[in-house]
């Protein structure tokens, strides 16, 4: 069974999208299918792709973002949608099909992305995903 997390980026700064592209390319675990500066033609690339996961950074003054979340949230096959957004949470704009699978304030450590993009993709996939347990110091 595989067990690789196909990964789409859609970031709204050029260099964030490259950096988060980078850091993930490092993983045998992730692949990424598609990534993207978001625009207009998004869901377009976005269903082409045909990812596990959809990472994306949903500033406050964006209005096409929230439309293109609500849109593949109603596809039948939606890909699991985590959402990296300043602050820790989510105002209720609109209909709850807006809301995420995971939603991760913008400090969150990359270790806790990683983490959230494989438990996404297994939950995608249908799979069960084996979390290692923290040893405590001592």
């Amino acid at each position: 069974m595989d067990t690789t997390t196909k990964v789409f980026i859609a970031e709204q700064d050029e260099p964030a999208l490259i950096m988060l592209h980078l850091f993930l390319d490092q993983y045998d675990d992730i692949e990424i299918v598609g990534s993207a500066v978001a625009r207009t033609e998004l869901e377009d690339q976005i269903r082409r792709a045909k990812p596990d996961v959809v990472i994306y950074n949903l500033p406050t003054t964006s209005a096409s973002l929230p439309a293109l979340i609500s849109q593949l949230k109603s596809r039948q096959s939606c890909p699991a949608l985590v959402c990296i957004r300043e602050g820790n949470f989510l105002p209720l704009e609109g209909t709850f099909k807006q809301t995420p699978e995971a939603l991760l304030p913008s400090y969150s450590s990359m270790d806790k992305l990683l983490e959230t993009i494989r438990r996404s993709g297994a939950k995608y996939r249908g799979t069960a995903i084996e979390t290692p347990l923290l040893s405590k110091a001592g």
